[in-house]
């Protein structure tokens, strides 16, 4: 049986729950199941500074759609955020998450990926994130008899604003950026010109 954690919190919050968890799964390979366009681009945005990621939606021509599914069969994308409509393009095969921004919306998709992930992975992550409006939802969810829903324990928590976000994110690069070691300048003069005692420059030979 495939055991699934669900988060609680309203609209705002939820980019902040996703940042944080995904930083949290660094080596993670899967997939972030959206209803709108808006969210998938929103999300995209935010997460591409943690790990290769990649929107999928009906916005994107056919040609670009084609490349990142099979950018993503490559490993080459390790998130995929996609809106349900695309869902049936993508295989599990090796996926070891799947997360639902929002309540699913089309059920037979939801079991599928269920279904497959219990069965190539029992141990694989499945989450759903839900507003307080949107727990009714879980009575749908938990019908599968293959999936096992538990609340998160830390989904009451006061999370980030997309603000904040964006400003912690900032701050992480900046003191990344601190701690490389020093580089050479450019263009500084390293050859013969400097290799004699005392580091003083060497004279043309007509001065001699």
């Amino acid at each position: 049986m495939l055991k699934g954690l669900y988060y609680i919190a309203p609209d705002p919050a939820k980019p902040s729950v996703v940042y944080q968890f995904i930083k949290k799964q660094a080596d993670c390979y899967g997939i972030i199941v959206c209803q709108t366009r808006r969210d998938v681009d929103t999300l995209t945005r935010q997460l591409k500074a943690l790990m290769p990621t990649q929107g999928l939606h009906g916005s994107i021509s056919k040609v670009a759609r084609d490349n990142l599914i099979e950018n993503f069969k490559r490993k080459r994308i390790k998130l995929l955020i996609l809106t349900e409509g695309f869902g049936s393009e993508i295989s599990l095969e090796d996926i070891d998450l799947v997360l639902y921004y929002h309540p699913p919306q089309t059920m037979d998709l939801f079991h599928r990926y269920i279904d497959q992930l219990s069965r190539l992975d029992p141990s694989g992550a499945f989450y759903c994130l839900l507003t307080p409006a949107q727990q009714e939802a879980l009575a749908d969810l938990e019908k599968l008899p293959s999936l096992e829903l538990s609340k998160h324990p830390t989904c009451l928590m006061n999370f980030q604003t997309p603000e904040e976000m964006a400003e912690q994110a900032l701050t992480e690069k900046n003191n990344a950026l601190r701690q490389r070691p020093p580089q050479p300048p450019t263009g500084s003069r390293t050859g013969t010109q400097f290799k004699n005692k005392g580091n003083q420059p060497s004279l043309p030979s007509r001065w001699v």
